[in-house]
């Protein structure tokens, strides 16, 4: 069997260093699944605002901190509280981590684009990758025997609202087993992309964007949807398609699954009392004017 797709970081602790107030502390960052984001320091804080009155000298709280795993990439924290449990000893959380490489350094935190995978998306998208597979007739017993699959062009949809200044797209990205001579596998893992034109925070995209995505798929399935996975990408200026390799990072807060999923075609999918209320494939509206009725 193929293995099962990986996001960029890995669930566990991390070794990190933080930088705060000019210093490098150590400490360990905790990358976990439907929580929020947790952290600790091994060393001294300095609080933000000495003249901050707070529930105890012993809690602090920042906008922003930024540290470093040992793997290189970059963690950004955003409300963040930490607290002094014990001398040079400190524990923390916030409301949300980007990790990845570079992502520091983004301009105002502000990504155009993300990418992400919600439960139920298979039978929301409406159409199968897959159009017709092809195994040998047995005509020619002495030829080759040749297995094949033909994508369907009509499984991936893409649309853009200049008014709202948003294209939105939904593709199967094919994952196929290779270097294994007694082996091949193909499978399709259904994603959606969402571009703005210019730069959002992770605040402007969570409220007025995924969060009615996930509410769009809970009522076309009849069934409670959750995130999987969200990844952030800080594009350049430019054409909305550009592929390049832009600061890339991985979001971890509150009600983010953080398991990437492979399309299946379950028995429970058969059944019509299953059947979606709507598709994307079917649906009269861009599916960005939709996400923000």
């Amino acid at each position: 069997m193929a293995e099962s797709p990986k996001l960029p970081v890995a669930l566990g602790s991390h070794a990190a260093v933080w930088f705060m107030d000019g210093m490098e502390i150590s400490g360990e960052f905790e990358a976990s699944a439907l929580t929020h984001p947790s952290f600790s320091l091994f060393g001294d804080v300095v609080p933000p605002d000495p003249s901050r009155i707070s529930f105890s000298p012993n809690d602090h709280e920042f906008e922003r901190v930024v540290g470093r795993l040992r793997s290189g990439q970059d963690v950004v924290l955003t409300a963040v509280g930490i607290t002094i449990w014990f001398p040079d000893r400190g524990i923390g959380g916030a409301r949300s981590a980007v990790v990845g490489l570079n992502i520091a350094d983004v301009p105002g935190d502000a990504y155009r684009r993300v990418r992400m995978q919600i439960t139920g998306a298979e039978t929301l998208f409406g159409v199968s990758p897959i159009h017709r597979v092809f195994w040998p007739s047995g005509a020619d017993p002495s030829g080759p025997e040749k297995y094949s699959v033909e994508v369907n062009p009509d499984a991936n949809r893409s649309w853009t609202d200049d008014g709202l200044g948003m294209t939105a797209t939904c593709e199967f990205e094919s994952r196929f087993t290779f270097g294994n001579p007694f082996h091949h596998e193909l499978s399709f893992a259904p994603v959606v992309e969402l571009t703005s034109h210019t730069p959002l925070t992770i605040d402007q995209w969570i409220a007025p964007w995924v969060r009615p995505l996930l509410k769009v798929a809970t009522l076309a399935t009849g069934q409670p949807q959750k995130l999987s996975w969200l990844v952030v990408e800080a594009l350049p200026d430019g054409e909305q398609t550009e592929r390049s390799f832009p600061p890339t990072g991985q979001l971890f807060a509150s009600g983010i699954q953080q398991n990437a999923y492979e399309a299946e075609y379950r028995d429970e999918m058969r059944r019509p009392e299953n059947r979606p209320l709507f598709t994307f494939a079917t649906m009269p509206v861009m599916l960005p004017a939709l996400l923000r009725r």
